[in-house]
């Protein structure tokens, strides 16, 4: 145990609001710190998490989702709250009355590791990069441990926390909006040795109410690096305004700039330059990931694990090793020539926009979700680029033949595309059956050599849990059809 974290977080009382994996995370970990908890949330998660904690023989507050009763009952020092709770809800306009401090997990975590920490961040790609980074420093041997947005949470990895173990975190915005803006002896600011902005788009709209709000919580990660280790995307405007003035390395396509990761095609391979004066090259040939934005990825990657201590040859040898997290652009069949693409974790318009752009050929679009209050009209005008519509000739990369729209937003998105593309929606609320039937229409818009390229642009609460369920289903349901058609010969025409 973090014998620091110990000494601070000791007998004082903290609740811990939103028991979903972070918090339970958060809450043991306080627990074997000596803390006095009140947990705060609905009846089933504290069922489900108060025997383990209370096991340990500390005392431990329940609450009855009174916010009253967690202030009066407990007089709390600390409010730890799950990125998930808003700004806006009960609890935590509470403690801002009431001039109590508020953090989150990942930031109370982070706070207290004793190593390096790596902080990647951006609207898409985080996952992806922070795997990366991860396969490159374990193919060169940096102990270390991955963790934050994705799973798991930071404070579950506490028993690993030592000078000598580098932290890598995928931070979102939700978990920005909650690290402190000011710091004391209870609640000590994060420090990150790299902290890398990927990209910046619209995106979480409903959630923090305008772009320019969002930018302004993704630039955070900034205010918490140490001099030398900023890293942003040279290629992304809205990025590389995040820095505000503060050196930083780039990466990217293009010309190299002083230093920083820039990736040359032609030559396959991503050249690095590093502030003490190493030149160095990587080559390509082994990287399977498609698309010039997992390159960009893949840059920022090379940076954040040299910076962290990883050595030339091993983040070499993981270069090639590396294979992507799921449901991010992943084929998962070919029928009868037409290529079934897999991009579920497309929650967003940006993320939908780089899955076409590293398509060759023509699109069969199936789309739709919940809406993040984002504008379609920028989806519109790329695919009406694409197919030529406001140009003489449509793009050599191929059309979008089709789009066939799925789930809430499908009449708002079918508005915006309205004379550009043909479109199909598909007025079904399950979502096992609404998969099939995009499946069915899609394979009947398309032709030898044509791509269904599953790319929602919106999230997933609609018909599913998650992206990775509705992913699941996507390609659940293009097997099932596999399986339905068959060549005269018997054989599945499914690769």
């Amino acid at each position: 145990m973090n014998s620091s974290a110990e000494s601070v977080l000791a007998g004082r009382r903290i609740v811990v609001a939103g028991l979903g994996v972070s918090g339970e995370a958060v809450a043991r970990w306080l627990h074997g710190c000596g803390a006095g908890l009140m947990l705060y949330d609905s009846d089933t998660a504290l069922s489900a998490v108060a025997p383990d904690v209370a096991a340990s023989g500390k005392e431990v507050f329940f609450s009855d989702n009174d916010v009253k009763a967690v202030f009066e009952r407990f007089a709390p020092e600390l409010l730890v709250v799950s990125p998930g709770i808003p700004p806006s809800s009960g609890i935590v306009r509470a403690a801002v009355e009431r001039g109590i401090p508020i953090t989150c997990e990942l930031a109370l975590a982070a706070a207290f590791w004793q190593g390096p920490v790596i902080a990647v961040t951006g609207t898409n790609g985080k996952t992806t990069t922070v795997r990366l980074v991860s396969c490159l420093l374990n193919e060169a041997g940096v102990d270390h441990v991955a963790a934050g947005n994705i799973a798991p949470p930071l404070a579950a990895c506490m028993g690993r926390n030592s000078v000598n173990c580098t932290a890598v975190l995928e931070v979102s915005s939700f978990q920005l909006e909650y690290f402190p803006e000011t710091g004391d002896a209870l609640l000590p600011l994060p420090c990150f040795s790299v902290a890398a902005l990927l990209n910046l788009a619209p995106d979480h709209l409903d959630r923090h109410g305008s772009f320019e709000s969002y930018s302004r919580f993704k630039g955070r990660i900034f205010d918490y690096c140490r001099d030398g280790g900023a890293i942003v995307n040279m290629g992304d405007g809205n990025a590389m305004r995040c820095l505000h003035g503060r050196p930083g390395l780039c990466f990217g396509h293009g010309p190299p700039g002083e230093h920083g990761a820039f990736v040359d095609r032609d030559a396959g391979e991503i050249a690095v330059s590093l502030p003490g004066g190493s030149v160095e090259s990587y080559d390509l040939a082994g990287w399977s990931l498609e698309g010039t934005h997992n390159l960009e990825n893949l840059a920022c990657a090379i940076l954040a694990a040299r910076l962290a201590g990883a050595g030339q040859t091993g983040v070499s040898r993981g270069i090639s090793l590396f294979r992507p997290p799921g449901h991010r652009f992943e084929t998962v069949a070919f029928i009868s020539g037409v290529r079934f693409i897999n991009d579920s974790k497309a929650t967003n318009v940006a993320a939908t926009l780089k899955a076409m752009e590293a398509v060759q050929g023509n699109i069969v679009l199936v789309a739709g979700g919940v809406g993040k209050e984002e504008d379609y009209d920028v989806l519109a005008r790329a695919i009406s680029a694409r197919n030529g519509v406001d140009s003489s000739s449509p793009s050599a990369c191929g059309r979008v033949l089709k789009v066939i729209l799925l789930g809430e937003t499908r009449d708002e998105i079918g508005r915006s595309l309205d004379g550009i593309v043909e479109i199909c929606a598909i007025d079904v609320d399950s979502g096992d059956e609404a998969m099939r039937a995009a499946v069915n229409d899609a394979f009947e818009s398309a032709s030898p050599g044509d791509t269904v390229l599953f790319s929602p642009a919106c999230a997933s609460f609609d018909m599913f849990g998650s992206y990775m369920e509705r992913g699941d289903a996507f390609a659940r349901a293009v097997k099932e059809f596999c399986g339905f058609r068959r060549e005269p010969t018997g054989e599945m025409p499914c690769q």
